[in-house]
């Protein structure tokens, strides 16, 4: 999903090299899904593998630590990771987010949700690198910001926990921190396609991601 770009950030930022330290990822991973049928996203199948079993065993060749935030922690118990449950549903992932970054104690996690089959491992390294100096290193794709492939501080917490008492949109604590926006033709180095962007809310998204693996166009298969 993608949102309108709505505040000033770094553009051009200073180029630096190295990653921030230890970092954490965080896997935001919502309930069952009303537009197909009350299924639970995370546990449907490509390739033999759940989509949240597919997240999890790419990001843990990357980061010390997985962190899953869910609502259902007891469906997750048998992956390799560490739970945290929503703290109030209905709050969208804005509040997993805080929930994940609460729970980690690294200074900065990458973050990613369980329906976004295709992320790339080049962006994400490229991403954890971009994140030095920043509070938030997040990707432009045509003109809008993916929050939910990112990079965030734990320094965004008390902004973040300020926005949820009256908002529910990620991208709006980004005027309160110091953020590095990616642009487009800098991703497109890592994903041409921008297929780290597809995410699953319908069975026809399903499909579509079936083809994907199949060949369909034929991307990297990363996890």
């Amino acid at each position: 999903m993608q949102h309108k770009k709505t505040v000033r950030s770094s553009n051009n930022p200073p180029q630096r090299t190295g990653w921030p330290g230890i970092m954490d990822a965080i896997i935001l991973s919502g309930g069952k899904q009303r537009r197909m049928g009350g299924r639970e996203k995370a546990f449907l199948d490509i390739g033999g593998k759940s989509l949240i079993e597919r997240k999890v065993n790419l990001l843990s060749g990357i980061f010390s630590r997985v962190i899953v935030v869910t609502n259902n922690p007891a469906a997750y118990e048998y992956l390799p990771v560490t739970l945290v449950p929503d703290e109030k549903e209905g709050f969208g992932p804005l509040m997993g987010l805080c929930c994940g970054l609460e729970k980690s104690q690294s200074e900065y996690c990458f973050v990613t949700t369980c329906d976004t089959p295709f992320v790339q491992e080049a962006l994400i390294k490229h991403l954890n690198a971009a994140a030095v100096g920043f509070d938030v290193a997040v990707p432009m794709w045509h003109g809008c910001y993916e929050p939910l492939c990112a990079v965030y501080s734990r320094r965004c917490i008390e902004h973040i926990r300020k926005t949820l008492e009256t908002e529910r949109k990620v991208i709006l604590f980004y005027d309160k921190v110091n953020v590095n926006s990616i642009p487009m033709e800098t991703v497109m180095q890592f994903d041409p396609e921008g297929i780290s962007f597809f995410n699953i809310n319908t069975d026809q998204d399903y499909e579509e991601a079936l083809r994907i693996y199949k060949g369909f166009r034929d991307p990297k298969d990363t996890a």
